[in-house]
């Protein structure tokens, strides 16, 4: 008879344990998160560095935004 291996635990049950980079500017106003690692940023930096974060400057937040320390945390996938 032979034994199977255990299951392995889906990575969606696990929960992710995020991490602050070096890069978290203290008065920053809007969090990134790439994977599981956030980065507190200026906004307005963003925005006049790249057409998909000034276009995204002007979209309404979604209903049920994540928020840390109460600024925006945009996902970067």
């Amino acid at each position: 008879m032979s034994s199977f291996p255990a299951k392995r635990q889906r990575t969606d049950d696990i929960e992710q344990i995020i991490e602050r980079s070096e890069i978290w500017i203290s008065d920053g106003n809007l969090v990134l998160q790439a994977a599981n690692t956030q980065f507190r940023v200026h906004w307005s930096i963003l925005a006049r560095n790249s057409s998909v974060f000034s276009d995204m400057k002007g979209l309404p937040p979604p209903a049920e935004k994540p928020t840390v320390e109460g600024y925006p945390v945009v996902e970067l996938l």
